[in-house]
């Protein structure tokens, strides 16, 4: 294995991680350095019928005992680009600089070795560099038709599902607030929930039981844009007396009039952010009321307890802005595109809302997802992804009060070459739902290598 053939090995991957070792043979020549290369969920599979069964608690048990200082454990399918076959891989992440070449080739030979016991075949196994990072006054604004200019300027202050926060005191570490819930009773309070590592960050924080404020940024469209371009468009055939040429210019000047005033009530928009929403207290969103330590591995099913209740300030939600737990398509994808990735590849039925604020009605069983399934969310920062639950879990290993924890965690793969990762690194992203308009989780993290 060569430096330079590690660094690109995983071209085509939003991570790009630099791979360590493999047990598939590698291409050497030039070629190698151009094939670009998506994850792809391991669906039907030797692999998949062991991993639940020991295969995977095999390789967690091998690797503690080899002393490799693994960060996570997978088990995908990794594709060139365009290419309809895929080979499937236990993967396996590593920290960076914890294994080099000839140590990680001897560490894939071992793991090979564990999975070859279980008689699985048409496989291989492949060691990368990677860290799991934990994804961290006025009232809500109404919301606003899908033609309304400032649609997604707005979303960052509306009562939706991918509303941005941070603590007061780490503004630059950013979340997302999470479903909003009541109490029921006589409690009248607006809740909403949230990883507890973004109010209370592990390196500042004992990790005891809490029992205080919170928000985000505008979005900007590129009206300019529009602006610039239907004038180019009109002064391109500016004193043209043919049929196409008047047609044209008309069109144009119709877009022209149209983008000046989305323009105009854009920048008013903004005013009106700079001016109610720039003050810090004017963009307190609520308090912490509530927040369990952060456990790897709970009960049941070993998956990981990270979450917070903020308690909503009672001036922000109320008849005409809240609409309880929607999620805002967004304008990223068209009604065709969004209606052809989610519906058709899960075989449901979904009414894709005119308003693009679509509500959930409950949640999907851990069974349910044993089968890929797409996902979609919409997250402070990336806004609105569609991706694929992965139908294996995976593994991650991280360091939690000064000790090395495991814990289960099912993995989403973006399904879209064209907008890349499904998660940001600087993000804590909300509520995953399915086709079906269920909350099938949220998203608390991802791994990825150095900066990405």
């Amino acid at each position: 294995m060569s430096e330079s053939l590690s660094k690109v090995y995983y071209k085509g991957l939003p991570s790009q991680p630099r791979l360590i070792a493999t047990t598939k043979p590698i291409t050497t020549g030039p070629e190698a350095y151009s094939v670009l290369k998506e994850l792809r969920e391991l669906g039907d599979h030797s692999l998949a019928d062991f991993w639940s069964h020991g295969l995977a608690t095999r390789l967690r048990h091998g690797l503690n005992t080899l002393g490799a200082n693994w960060t996570s454990i997978d088990a995908v399918r990794i594709a060139e680009v365009g290419e309809d076959s895929s080979t499937a891989i236990a993967w396996i992440g590593v920290e960076v600089g914890a294994l080099g070449f000839e140590e990680g080739s001897a560490v894939a030979g071992k793991c090979r070795a564990f999975v070859d016991g279980y008689g699985v075949q048409d496989y291989h196994v492949e060691i990368r560099e990677s860290r799991v990072v934990r994804q961290a006054g006025n009232r809500f604004l109404d919301p606003v038709p899908f033609s309304d200019p400032t649609f997604t300027a707005c979303d960052a202050y509306t009562a939706t599902l991918g509303i941005p926060i941070s603590s007061k005191n780490r503004p630059w570490v950013e979340g997302t607030a999470g479903l909003f819930i009541s109490a029921g009773g006589d409690d009248e309070k607006v809740y909403s929930i949230t990883a507890r590592h973004v109010p209370l960050p592990l390196d500042e924080d004992d990790n005891k039981e809490y029992d205080h404020r919170n928000m985000g940024q505008a979005r900007e469209d590129g009206q300019e844009h529009a602006v610039m371009d239907a004038k180019e468009r009109a002064e391109s055939v500016e004193g043209m007396e043919d049929d196409g040429s008047v047609a044209e210019h008309t069109d144009a000047e119709r877009d022209l009039k149209r983008a000046e005033l989305a323009l105009e009530r854009l920048k008013a928009f903004r005013h009106e952010i700079a001016t109610s929403w720039k003050a810090e207290e004017h963009r307190v969103f609520g308090q912490l009321v509530w927040a369990p330590p952060i456990a790897l591995s709970t009960e049941p099913g070993q998956y990981t307890l990270d979450l917070a209740v903020v308690q909503v300030d009672a001036g922000m939600p109320d008849s005409k802005n809240f609409q309880c737990n929607v999620v805002n398509i967004g304008k990223k994808y068209t009604r065709q595109e969004f209606m052809d990735k989610l519906v058709s590849l899960n075989n449901a039925t979904l009414r894709f809302p005119a308003s693009r604020l679509v509500k959930i009605h409950g949640e999907v069983s851990e069974t349910d997802i044993k089968e890929p399934m797409v996902v979609f969310k919409n997250g402070g920062k990336s806004g609105m992804t569609l991706g694929r639950a992965n139908g294996v879990s995976s593994y991650t290993r991280t360091c939690l009060g000064g000790q090395y924890r495991e814990s289960r965690e099912c993995p989403v793969f973006p399904i879209d070459s064209r907008r890349a990762r499904f998660l940001r690194r600087e993000t804590r992203e909300p509520a995953l739902l399915t086709p079906w308009v269920v909350w099938a989780g949220w998203s608390l993290g991802g791994w990825g290598w150095g900066g990405s």
